[in-house]
């Protein structure tokens, strides 16, 4: 969500942006019903590695960033992207 409303940020080019739950490609890709259950599984865990490449340098940089909203509200909300 934060990488969509960089819209003044002129270096990160959506086209070249790629989005991974641990090892499942998100974005650009398509989901099927093979990656929606390994999503499931993957979001089931304790701990997801979220990965985001904006492929915007020739160097490496990276972050490490922790985050939690499991509230039931925001639960409830996001859980109705998928139904």
């Amino acid at each position: 969500m934060a990488i969509g409303k960089c819209e003044n940020e002129q270096q990160i080019n959506p086209e070249r942006v790629v989005i991974r739950f641990d090892n499942v490609r998100v974005y650009p890709d398509t989901l099927t019903a093979e990656n929606l259950e390994d999503l499931r599984q993957i979001m089931s865990k304790d701990k997801v590695d979220i990965h985001v490449s904006l492929n915007i340098s020739d160097g490496e940089a990276s972050a490490t960033v922790w985050g939690c909203d499991l509230s039931e509200g925001y639960i409830e909300i996001n859980g109705k992207y998928s139904t």
